[in-house]
Parts: C-alpha cells; sequence; structure tokens
C-alpha cells in the first residue's frame, strides 16, 4: 500500500466512534509506519503531541501496546496485513477504564485492517487491469497479416518497437540467427550500441538454454545470471522467450531487458512477452521457409528486384544461382519425406557456407534454392556453382534398407541488363536449370549459352521422344500403394493405389512430376493412362478380390472414346469392373465439369468405382460435387500432412469428412505418415489412410507376387 493511498480513508468517522463509546478520549492519533501523521485530534500545526514524544518502546515491533502516563493511558495499536507489512499506528490517550478502552481500540483496529486490506485489494486489481490495458494494446494494435515481404519485415520490426512503447523496460531486442535479423530498439544510439554489443557475448549462451530447456526465462539479479551464463556479468534484468517454428524447433529469441536498478520482471511480464513473442512467431513464418528458416520466393523476388533497381549507373556485376536437388522426389518416395526434409536441412547448410553473410539465400520451391550474389563476378559464381555442386555429390540418404547418392543441378545468370524483369530472370534461370538436368544432372548451365525459347521446346521434344519410346518398350512400370482402412474389421477387401514410374536407360526410377508437363503439353496423357490400364489388368489375377485404383488425367476424361477403350480392355482380360476404381482429380473435375459427368456416369454404368482424388484444392469444391456421382472422396495430402501442427488443416479435413459423410461417400487421407495424425483421423472419422505409414510404393508385380 502506498503512503499515498491511506488518506483516502476516513478516520474521523472511526474516531467519532471511540468519542462516543468512550466518554473520557482525550486525544487521538493515526500515524503511517514512516511516522507521518494521517489525522489526528489535535492541531496540524503539532504533527507530534507531546503525550506521544514520551513513549518509549519502539512500537513498530509491538502490535498492542500500553502505557501508563500520570492519571492517563496510551493505547497504541500497530496494524499489519497478512503478509506482516506495517500499514498505520493508532494511538488513543483516554481516563477510561482500561479494559472498556482496549475493546474500543481493538474494534477500532480490526475495522481498520479490514478497510485497509479491501482498499489495498482493490488497488490491485486496478493497477492489473491498467496492465491488461496496456497488454491488450500491445498484442492486439500488432499486425500480423502483412499483405507482403516488405510489409512483413516492418510489422516485425514495429512489434519489437511495440514492447519498448507499452512496457517500463530500457531494451526490447529480437535474434533470429538463421534468418539473419538481429533488431534492437529502445534508449538512444550509444546506449542502444553498447546494450547489443554486450549482447553479442552472451546471446549465444542464452540461445543454448532456451533450446535445452524450451521454456521462457527470467533473470533480475546477478546471481541468477551467473548460472546461466557463466561469471559474465550482463548489467541488465532480463526476460526472454524462444521463438519457434511449427515444427517447435528453435530459431531464435525475444528479449525484454532493464537495468538492475530497475523493478523486476514478473511472471505476468513474461506471458505478455510469450504473447508478443508468438505474434512475431507468425510474422516470421509468413516470409521464410518453416524447414529451412530461408526467405520464401517472394521475399527473393522482392530483393532481386531491388537489386535490379538499383544497378543502373553501378560498375559493379552481381550474379544468380539456381540450385536443385537432383530426383528429389524418388528420395522422397523411397526413403520417405522425414529422410527428404533433413537432405533439404544438410544442402542448406551446404549453401549456407558457400555465400558471404552479404549474399541471399532463399528456397523458392520444394528442392529449388535461389542465391543472389551481389558485387560478384559470373567467373566467381561459377566457381561457387560447382562448390556447391562437389560438395552436395558427396552426400548421401539413407534409411536404414537403402542408401540413395545425392547431386544437383546449378543454373547460373548474371545481371547485366536493366530492362530484365524478375519474372523473365527466374524463366530463364528454370529454362536452364531444366536443360541441366536433362543432361543427367550434377552439372552447371549458364543462361547465355543459348536462347531460352528454343531451349524450352527442345526440353519439351526430348520428353515426347522419351515418352513414345517409353510406350513402346514397356518403360512405364506400374507402383502399388496400400490404401488402409482405419477402423479394423470394416472391410476385408484389400485396397490400394496404381502409380505410376518410368524407367530411364541407366534402370533409374523417374517419377511422373519429371515429365508430366510435356505430356500434357503434347497430348500425351491418353496414351499414357490406357498403358497403365493395360499393364494393370495384364497383371490382375481373374479371381483377385480387391480393389485397385487407377489415376487418370484431364485430357483422358476428356476423350469421348476413353470410356469405350476402357470397358473394350476390361472385358477382354476378364476382370470383373467392380474391382477397379479410377481416380478423377477435383482439378480435371472443375475443368470441365460436363464432361467429368459424362465420363464417370458411363464408367459406373459397367459396374466400376470412381474416386475424387486430392479434393479440397479447388476453388468451389462443395459447391460442385452434389453433381458428380462418386463412391470415394480423398482429401489432399497437403491438408493431412499439415494436420499435426496446423489446427486450421484439421478443420479443414473434418469439414471435407463431414459433407462426404452426408453425400454417403468414404473417406480417404493421403499421406499419413504418423501415428499422431494416424489417430486423429480416426478420432475425426475418415474411413481409409494411405501414406508411408502403412506402406511405400512398390512395384505392383512384386506385390502380387505368390507368397509375398
Amino acid at each position: 500500500m502506498h503512503l499515498l493511498e491511506l488518506p483516502a480513508i476516513d478516520f474521523k468517522r472511526y474516531m467519532h466512534y471511540a468519542n462516543k463509546q468512550l466518554p473520557r478520549l482525550q486525544a487521538w492519533l493515526v500515524q503511517d509506519h514512516h511516522g507521518l501523521v494521517l489525522d489526528t485530534s489535535g492541531s496540524p500545526e503539532d504533527p507530534e503531541p507531546a503525550w506521544i514524544a514520551r513513549l518509549t518502546p519502539d512500537s513498530n515491533q509491538t502490535e498492542e501496546w500500553v502505557q501508563q502516563q500520570n492519571d492517563s493511558t496510551v493505547i497504541m495499536h500497530t496494524i499489519k496485513g497478512d503478509n506482516g507489512i506495517v500499514w498505520a499506528r493508532l494511538s488513543l490517550l483516554v481516563q477510561d477504564d482500561i479494559d472498556d478502552a482496549l475493546e474500543v481500540s481493538r474494534f477500532i483496529r480490526d475495522s481498520l485492517k479490514h478497510e485497509i486490506a479491501l482498499l489495498y485489494e482493490l488497488n490491485c486489481m486496478a493497477t492489473e487491469l491498467s496492465e491488461r490495458y496496456e497488454e491488450l494494446h500491445l498484442i492486439y494494435d500488432t499486425d500480423t497479416q502483412p499483405l507482403s515481404y516488405e510489409k512483413s519485415q516492418s510489422a516485425i520490426r514495429q512489434m519489437v518497437k511495440n514492447c519498448i512503447d507499452y512496457l517500463a523496460v530500457d531494451f526490447a531486442y529480437l535474434w533470429l540467427p538463421r534468418q539473419k535479423i538481429e533488431i534492437t530498439q529502445g534508449a538512444e544510439q550509444p546506449k542502444r550500441d553498447e546494450f547489443q554489443y554486450a549482447m553479442n557475448d552472451c546471446r549465444q549462451r542464452f540461445l543454448d538454454h532456451l533450446s535445452a530447456s524450451g521454456e521462457a526465462l527470467v533473470i533480475n539479479s546477478f546471481s541468477e545470471l551467473a548460472s546461466h551464463n557463466s561469471d559474465y556479468k550482463l548489467p541488465y534484468k532480463i526476460t526472454l522467450c524462444p521463438i519457434k517454428n511449427q515444427a517447435e524447433n528453435l530459431l531464435g529469441f525475444l528479449m525484454l531487458a532493464k537495468l538492475m536498478n530497475k523493478s523486476d520482471f514478473t511472471n505476468s511480464d513474461r506471458n505478455l512477452l510469450m504473447a508478443m513473442a508468438g505474434k512475431v512467431t507468425k510474422a516470421i513464418l509468413s516470409i521464410y521457409d518453416d524447414k529451412t528458416g530461408l526467405v520464401k520466393h517472394e521475399g527473393f523476388e522482392h530483393q532481386l528486384r531491388h537489386i535490379l533497381e538499383t544497378k543502373q549507373n553501378q560498375s559493379f556485376h552481381h550474379s544468380l544461382l539456381l540450385v536443385n536437388i537432383d530426383k528429389f522426389a524418388v528420395i522422397n518416395d523411397v526413403m520417405g519425406f522425414s529422410e527428404g526434409d533433413r537432405l533439404l536441412l544438410r544442402v542448406t547448410h551446404i549453401l549456407n557456407t558457400c555465400i558471404r553473410s552479404s549474399d541471399t539465400l532463399a528456397r523458392l520451391t520444394g528442392n529449388t534454392f535461389a542465391l543472389l550474389l551481389p558485387n560478384c563476378s559470373m567467373q566467381h559464381a561459377r566457381a561457387i556453382g560447382h562448390q556447391i555442386i562437389k560438395e552436395i555429390g558427396e552426400l548421401s540418404v539413407t534409411n536404414g534398407e537403402q542408401c540413395q547418392n545425392v547431386s544437383c543441378s546449378v543454373a547460373l545468370s548474371g545481371l547485366r541488363d536493366e530492362s530484365q524483369s524478375v519474372d523473365r530472370l527466374l524463366s530463364n534461370l528454370n529454362i536452364a536449370l531444366t536443360l541441366a538436368k536433362e543432361q543427367g544432372g550434377n552439372r552447371l548451365q549458364i543462361c547465355s549459352q543459348y536462347n531460352t525459347e528454343q531451349a524450352s521446346r527442345s526440353v519439351a521434344m526430348r520428353w515426347v521422344g522419351r515418352i513414345q519410346e517409353a510406350l513402346r518398350n514397356n518403360r512405364f512400370v506400374p507402383y502399388f500403394q496400400p490404401i488402409v482402412p482405419l477402423y479394423p474389421g470394416d472391410t476385408n477387401e484389400p485396397h490400394g493405389e496404381i502409380l505410376l514410374r518410368y524407367i530411364d536407360d541407366t534402370g533409374c526410377i523417374i517419377s511422373p512430376g519429371e515429365f508430366m508437363s510435356a505430356a500434357e503439353h503434347y497430348h500425351l496423357m491418353p496414351a499414357i493412362d490406357l498403358r497403365v490400364i493395360e499393364l494393370v489388368l495384364e497383371q490382375l489375377p481373374r479371381d483377385q478380390t480387391a480393389l485397385w485404383s487407377i489415376n487418370l488425367s484431364g485430357q483422358s476424361i476428356s476423350d469421348p472414346d476413353f470410356v469405350r477403350k476402357i470397358i473394350e480392355m476390361i472385358n477382354f482380360h476378364g476382370i470383373n469392373p467392380r474391382h477397379l476404381c479410377f481416380e478423377v482429380t477435383e482439378t480435371a473435375a472443375i475443368r470441365s465439369l460436363v464432361d467429368a459427368k459424362r465420363f464417370i456416369t458411363e464408367l459406373r454404368e459397367t459396374g466400376c468405382r470412381i474416386s475424387l482424388d486430392d479434393f479440397g484444392t479447388g476453388l468451389s469444391s462443395f459447391s460442385y460435387l452434389r453433381e458428380l456421382d462418386i463412391d470415394y472422396l480423398k482429401i489432399d495430402g497437403s491438408f493431412v500432412r499439415a494436420m499435426s501442427q496446423d489446427s486450421t488443416a484439421r478443420i479443414m479435413v473434418q469439414a471435407i469428412h463431414k459433407v462426404g459423410k452426408s453425400m454417403g461417400l468414404k473417406t480417404i487421407a493421403e499421406f499419413v505418415e504418423t501415428e499422431d495424425i494416424r489417430q486423429q483421423l480416426i478420432d475425426i472419422g475418415i474411413d481409409y489412410g494411405q501414406g508411408y505409414l502403412f506402406g511405400k510404393p512398390q512395384p505392383l508385380a512384386k506385390f502380387l507376387r505368390p507368397g509375398y
């Protein structure tokens, strides 16, 4: 209780009661714990009456004390709180019977204690409400939905500044080493530089501590600091909170600091900082890649555009590199997505060691990285590219059973023409990257060595020849991945999806992503789809009882003769059509709803079943779904895979399942990779799961082998 708060109590009301109960009350006095007079029956000019001055004991140590002074008696009470802190002292000078006087004075003492305690509690509540009001301003006035990379950067700086504006601290400090972010706010520049210099010596130790504990930290003394940072004397009280990505990996921390002579940080301060750290985390993840910590595509384009705009009238040379991990889809398929993710981190580490702190490294797509090298000649950039190829080529990926060597392709361009646009630059580099991969990968391609438009056509034409050769010489191989019921006993019918793989001249397995765009551009997908169906029907036993799902492209759906060709093959091979399920992607169905409805109707009339694949990626999924006569709804794997970290993804999966069930459809979840996701799907009610948790893709012939 502060000194200025006690005068709010009406002490005269209590003394009026004392005068009525004690007719011979001579004088009274109320003081705070420092002896300051709060109220008195005497003259205001006489703050310490003689009868008080004659008291000899230290009344602060005595809760109740009685002293005789000639024919009068002094009664003194010390009013304390439950925590033992002295709030006030009450003194009475009486000539009445001592027993009656003690009874009255004790009643006044207890009443005063109760009123002061209530006032203290109300004051604490008001203070807390005021603090919460400031916290609401701090948290809810902070924008966490920036519209662009530039606004995101500004929002992060504003968040750190808000910590200074709303809290009584000297400094706010954000450090994210992987993102190369270090922001210090507070005080004037010299003191801010001094604080940042001090942090350079101990920030890594703080990061190590947070990595081990995973919890926010409050340090209010040198002794507490020494327990975390050896004998280093950081002259500040601090509280810091970890910044983590969606996988709960530590990225850095947000810190508040104040001088040692100021008030301690409290748990409320720590909780507020944790809320603010959550805001910072959202802003960080909107512009930096969650897995690698690198700048995303938009941020890289922003920095590249800035370089192009400021390059005019400069004699410096800048260079740009794209690095793509060769056959990354195969690594994911064969080794698993977790091994693929670990490879991305290893490649990120290599790329960071090959560049300077002034360079920019970004992750543009799943397995493509970009390096912007300001003031770097083409010759030096070429040397960096070859170094990257060499070091990545020394990597390998293993899952305990198999081992896969790693290589990469690199495309290089100089930034010499100020009229170049960002889109054209990246387009040319991507074409160069495709050429490097077409030539076997593990090599560097320079943009200036060819005409990009001709090269683009050349790449596509080269795949056209390879696809036609594959159709003639059986280079397409059907693979199988099981689709498993999530509720045991629901069905004994084996179920699985047919996947396509291409075997090149060297025996390397290539996924459809490598050649699908060329096949679609030159309208080769119907021929590929028919070949896959034929290969599957040739291998299936006539007495089989499983359900086989086969993917079909949008081009095949739009072909009016395609259903007839399928029916002819089914009849020729003697397969019961009820054991065949054809998967149509949501995108293909949306693109041509009339063709999709016709195609589905004709196939269902034969007894085949239909599954709508990758559901959830379309723009009007729920509105058109009722127009399609289908059996299964396959939920897009991107939602399923994100469920463990993203509550929104789980809500999407629940919504899709609910719609499917209302229409009598069975639901299938793709990309089921962990036990946690499987359990979440069971809790939602999903019927089937497909993913590495249940089985990796394998050649169909191997699956059908007797005794397998």
